[in-house]
């Protein structure tokens, strides 16, 4: 298959992404108000995770303060709680529709 140069350089980049940029590029996308829904939790969730894996702890709480703060019994709250360094809480049961 003949592909031309654009599809050429997306394969790459894809093939070459670590998780670490992976994660940076999930981060500000999620995070522009462009992309983001403050009316969805899982957003809020998705977005706190993001933050995990690129060690943003003053992010995490913060974002875990607006989702207390606007969805006071939300689903995912016992599940946004911060232990030593930046690991957290992983849900027994994924709550994602895949």
């Amino acid at each position: 298959i003949g592909y031309n140069e654009e599809l050429k350089m997306v394969n790459e980049f894809l093939h070459n992404i670590k998780k670490e940029e992976m994660a940076e590029l999930a981060y500000y996308f999620l995070n522009s108000p462009k992309n983001f829904d403050v009316d969805n939790q899982e957003h809020y969730y998705i977005l706190w995770r993001i933050c995990n894996i690129t060690n943003r702890k003053d992010d995490r709480k913060a974002i875990r303060a607006k989702y207390v703060d606007r969805f006071p019994d939300g689903e995912y709250k016992n599940e946004m709680i911060l232990f030593d360094g930046y690991k957290t809480k992983l849900p027994k049961k994924s709550t994602f529709v895949r």
